[in-house]
């Protein structure tokens, strides 16, 4: 699982960022290593999702403020990342490699 952090950058969390921009260039490395064998490898790259976490994390208005002004169409929910791992397991998906499809609900 990559980051929009590890796509875009995210200032303050240097290490976050850097180690999910790393999982980028991972799977566009092995995409390219294993396209050969019909090997596919992409990585989810989502911004914040709904999660206890999060969720406490936004109980600061500061944070809430800041998520919501950046993410447009909101807290991104669970089940759309599950649908997106979904898509990029099926057959419709099946000339995609090393692709990092960013879920970020607006937060460009």
């Amino acid at each position: 699982m990559a980051s929009h952090a590890g796509v875009v950058g995210s200032p303050g969390r240097d290490a976050y960022s850097s180690a999910k921009g790393a999982v980028v260039t991972l799977t566009r490395t092995l995409a390219r290593e294993y396209a050969a064998k019909k090997i596919r490898v992409n990585a989810i790259a989502p911004a914040a999702v709904s999660s206890n976490r999060i969720e406490k994390m936004m109980e600061d208005p500061k944070i809430r403020t800041l998520v919501e002004s950046t993410q447009v169409l909101g807290l991104i929910a669970p089940k759309e990342i599950a649908a997106t791992a979904l898509f990029l397991a099926s057959e419709e998906a099946r000339c995609m490699t090393g692709q990092i499809l960013s879920v970020h609900a607006g937060a460009f």
